[in-house]
Parts: C-alpha cells; structure tokens; sequence
C-alpha cells in the first residue's frame, strides 16, 4: 500500500509503557523470543492454520515484515516485556491487512501460553487501540476503516465512560 505524499507518516513510537509492560517496535533482535513464542505448541493452536509450529525462516520473515511495517506505516507490531523483570511476554500491535482486496488496520497479539489468563492481552490490546484511536485516526487507511478499529476497541469493553454513546451500536 502506497502512502501519499501529502500526508506525513506519523513518527514511530519508539516505546510504549503500560502499568506492567514496556514494549519496542519488533526487530531482527528479537528473533529469539519470537521464534520460542511460534514453537510454543498451545500458541501455534491459535495463530498457525495448521496448527503447527512456525520454521525458523517462517520466524524470521514475520520479523522481516513487521519491521517493515514499521518503516513503511510508522506503526506495528511491539515486544512485549513485564516491567518487573524484563521477561518477554508475547508481540501485539496494529497492522495493516488486505481483507476482500482491501487495507484493514487490525489488532494483533500472541502471548507465550505461561502467561495467558493474567490480562496481559487485554493489556496490551488496551494500549494499542489507544495509540489507533489516539494517534493513527488521521491517517487516510485508518478513517477508512473506523468503523472496524472501532468495533474491535469496543469489544475489549473499556471503561463505560469511553464506551458510552461510541460503543453503543455494537453492544
């Protein structure tokens, strides 16, 4: 997807801080972690169409393509660490996707399965609609697309304040 001139790229976010994340725009540097995150067997059962673990060059393309997306969109995908320890959580963000031939922004998240049921997914999903909502609306794709950011940001049911009169018809 081509971005027009005329609109400016919105500057990277070059780390983002939840109250128990701290997360960075994914890189080469991260192959370790994401390619135990694509080993992990109860993960692959919810992002592999087969169900199977990613290959080592399956790991490193997605890495090629997120970082990509970084420098081509100036958003994307973050890893994740908790803040005590350092310790990798998982990856989310924000990505484009060609859904029907056309561009999407979408919500995406993995979580090494040690971590799951602990809200760390809700977390980090909060945190990336907040920077779609907050920061990635002025794009052209984005406004688009409103209408889908907006109905995934509801169903993570944020507080009823910010939900109110946005949510309500998709409640």
């Amino acid at each position: 997807m081509g971005r027009s001139t005329e609109q400016p790229m919105p500057d990277p976010i070059a780390t983002l801080t939840t109250a128990r994340l701290v997360a960075e725009p994914v890189a080469q540097s991260h192959f370790p972690e994401n390619y135990r995150l694509h080993t992990d067997p109860k993960v692959m059962k919810t992002l592999s169409a087969d169900g199977k673990p990613l290959t080592e060059k399956a790991t490193r393309e997605h890495i090629r393509q997120s970082a990509g997306h970084w420098g081509q969109h100036g958003f994307g995908l973050w890893v994740f660490r908790r803040r005590t320890d350092g310790q990798f959580i998982g990856r989310g963000g924000l990505k484009i996707y060609q859904i029907e031939g056309n561009d999407v922004i979408g919500l995406a998240y993995a979580l090494l399965s040690d971590f799951w049921n602990r809200g760390f997914a809700t977390e980090m999903g909060q945190v990336s609609l907040e920077i779609g909502f907050g920061r990635l609306l002025d794009l052209p794709h984005a406004l688009k697309n409103a209408t889908m950011l907006l109905k995934a940001f509801c169903r993570f049911r944020p507080p009823a304040a910010a939900r109110s009169r946005a949510c309500s018809a998709f409640a």
